[in-house]
């Protein structure tokens, strides 16, 4: 009974540990305070032509010539059949997963750590990490996808009857990964490799060897199947993107023409992503870092007997998958940027469940700050006065310029014209598109000049800029200006008419 008792209440906890934070998501897109950019808008864009035309690639990745996979795409246009508003889009194909999935997969993992210590991971990381949940962004569903990938590797009996089908599932699940998140799914990759090595090598014989390589076939399996549709485009099409990939990886030097970050800032992002999920400075993650890898090592290498099979294969599985990606990403030719460790906190809130359960003074002390810290940012959210959606970069911010336009030009015809420092303007275009009905190409030189009204909408920038562009799309000596509008956050929209002739 008093068992009975214990785990009914820490089910409420869960469940109370789910509906906030939730909720809190819900009221960020709701209030369309979610930021709709470039990257997204190109994608729903590319997800509405995906509903007349299926394709079988994705957006571009940071590598010339090279796309992901088709199916954040084709995910976005299921979204999209139910409805065109983003908001809703962004709690379909994201929220919902992460508030469904994310947490059930913690539940059932509460066999290999603890119901309590799962309830702490969870808010652990969405606490930390609820902008995954607001937004719209391919790789903010790679950590989800990462989760599912760890639990099927992790609780799957290399000696049972399910190996053959867990495995598989993993390696598609790490398919998928790679179509969302390239660079991320190199280094797992690597790192899953290397872990049925490490299994291999802790006891060799034949039945051993049998199962590695079992395991190794059907992970790989499961990993082409996601690339299926990729392999199809590229059959059409003289498989130039495996070309262009292949020329990357052989490549002595990069092919992309920026610089990414040092070596030092790789190292120090791996830990800064420590320091966000406490909510501390970056010293103090690198410490927690470093302090939970030793205490778990030193229980592996002194102390075996005390682990299950799971927590073995948890902690190995993730020891190295982190090798895997500091290599890759130390050794990467091409740039490596901040969204590149998107991932990496699952793998860290793993460490400290393992932390947390080997060490009981430890884990009581990790519950209490998080949820010290889960208590303040919430009342924080739900008492702090919101800044108006007007003042920074925000879907409601762009709904009301597309509705001022439409709505100053009444029935006349006119033409729009936006400002973006990346030239192409898919937001607009698709805001425009889906409000007003209004063909508001993304590229600006495919936009015909020649109506009588003319808006523009220019975000802050400098005054030589911003006059240029005036002049460039409506000539001062054609065109005059009848009305300007501010924005709160420095946006500027002018209305400018034909002169009389």
């Amino acid at each position: 009974m008093k068992i009975f008792l214990k785990n009914h209440y820490l089910h409420i906890i869960f469940l109370i540990s789910i509906l906030v934070p939730l909720s809190m998501s819900v009221v960020s897109i709701y209030t369309k305070t979610m930021p709709f950019w470039f990257d997204p808008a190109r994608d729903f864009l590319l997800a509405l032509g995906n509903q007349n035309k299926l394709t079988l690639i994705g957006q571009p990745t940071g590598i010339p010539g090279l796309f992901y996979g088709p199916y954040w795409i084709w995910l976005l246009s299921l979204a999209l059949y139910i409805s065109k508003d983003p908001r809703i889009v962004q709690f379909l194909v994201l929220a919902l997963p992460y508030f469904t999935i994310f947490p059930f997969i913690l539940y059932k993992l509460r066999n290999v750590f603890s119901l309590k210590i799962s309830i702490t991971l969870w808010v652990l990381f969405i606490f930390a990490f609820l902008r995954y949940t607001i937004f719209p962004w391919n790789p903010h569903l790679a950590p989800l996808l990462v989760l599912m990938v760890f639990y099927f590797l992790i609780t799957t009996d290399p000696s049972g009857k399910k190996l053959i089908i867990g495995t598989l599932v993993a390696g598609i699940l790490t398919g998928l990964i790679g179509n969302f998140h390239i660079s991320f799914d190199i280094g797992l990759v690597l790192g899953i490799l290397l872990f049925f090595l490490v299994t291999l090598f802790s006891k060799i014989n034949r039945r051993a060897v049998k199962i590695f390589l079992a395991r190794n076939l059907s992970f790989m399996l499961g990993f082409v199947i996601t690339f299926v549709p990729f392999l199809v485009f590229e059959s059409r099409h003289g498989f130039l993107q495996i070309k262009t990939a292949l020329n990357t990886l052989s490549s002595q030097y990069a092919v992309v023409g920026l610089k990414g970050l040092t070596h030092e800032q790789i190292i120090k992002d791996f830990f800064q992503v420590s320091a966000q999920l406490f909510e501390v400075s970056w010293v103090i993650g690198f410490l927690i870092s470093v302090i939970g890898i030793i205490l778990i090592s030193y229980l592996i290498i002194r102390r075996r007997e005390v682990f299950r099979k799971e927590i073995s294969r948890l902690f190995i599985l993730s020891f190295t998958t982190l090798v895997s990606l500091i290599f890759v990403y130390l050794t990467s030719k091409n740039p490596v940027w901040d969204y590149h460790f998107i991932g990496v906190e699952i793998i860290l809130i793993l460490i400290v469940g393992l932390v947390m359960k080997e060490f009981n003074r430890v884990g009581n002390l990790i519950i209490l700050w998080v949820f010290a810290a889960s208590i303040f940012i919430a009342g924080s959210y739900f008492v702090k006065p919101k800044p108006s959606i007007l003042s920074y970069d925000t879907l409601g911010k762009k709904e009301y310029i597309v509705d001022l336009v439409n709505n100053d030009a009444s029935k006349s015809k006119y033409t729009v014209f936006v400002y973006n420092p990346g030239i192409y303007s898919y937001d607009y275009s698709y805001l425009f598109n889906w409000m007003v009905g209004k063909d508001v190409p993304y590229d600006p030189g495919q936009i015909k000049q020649g109506d009588r009204l003319v808006y523009l909408v220019i975000q802050k920038t400098d005054k030589s800029i911003f006059q240029d562009y005036i002049n460039y799309h409506t000539p001062n000596y054609l065109y005059k200006t009848t009305k300007v509008w501010g924005i709160a956050d420095g946006t500027k929209i002018i209305r400018r008419e034909l002169k009389s002739q």
